[in-house]
């Protein structure tokens, strides 16, 4: 059976297409009470230290720890269907002062399970955002399809460095569609074969 170019590329096309489209977790260009609750909501050393900027939100005052119990939480106005998501792809920035190694960002769902990924501050620079995508590390039975919440902390029990960064975009994403690899794949060799040919 012969492959045509244009079957190929249609299949592709076609498989990128049903893939689900990302879920944006909030506009943190215009983050202060922008969910449901009056949130979001600080809480612990990060209360009063979070400042909207233009280009995104900053948790940067003085007191702002990696402590597990300090952090923000922001509730959607209702449940979120997060339903083919895989991972979290964050867009954020250093700013001066930043001591804490990790940030994690958790997703809550309806039953209080939880989903998580954990960013390590190394990926990520001063002067200019940075995005990155981290797979979430779910708890059995997570219901990807009924989120509530998420909550932003340092994720460190206890933790004591001080936090100062920019979050410009958070967004949960698919895995990559193995389907999609394949006809890439598979088109890939085809061409090859093509210019190949004699």
């Amino acid at each position: 059976m012969k492959l045509s170019l244009a079957a190929v590329a249609t299949a592709l096309l076609f498989t990128l297409s049903s893939s689900p489209a990302a879920v944006v977790l909030a506009d943190f260009t215009e983050f202060d009470n922008s969910g449901a609750y009056d949130s979001p909501l600080f809480f612990g050393s990060w209360e009063g230290q979070g400042v909207q900027e233009i280009d995104g939100y900053a948790i940067s005052g003085v007191a702002a720890e990696n402590g597990n119990d300090s952090g923000v939480d922001f509730y959607f106005p209702e449940a979120v269907d997060f339903t083919g998501q895989q991972s979290l792809s964050v867009g954020a920035k250093l700013l001066s002062g930043n001591e804490s190694e990790f940030f994690v960002f958790q997703l809550a769902d309806s039953n209080g399970l939880y989903a998580f990924a954990t960013f390590n501050t190394s990926w990520f620079v001063e002067g200019g955002f940075t995005t990155v995508v981290v797979p979430f590390v779910v708890a059995s039975g997570f219901d990807f399809s009924s989120v509530e919440q998420w909550t932003l902390t340092g994720g460190v029990p206890s933790g004591t460095d001080r936090v100062a960064l920019s979050i410009q975009s958070a967004a949960a994403v698919p895995e990559p569609n193995a389907v999609a690899l394949l006809v890439g794949a598979a088109l890939f060799v085809l061409l090859r074969r093509r210019r190949l040919a004699p």
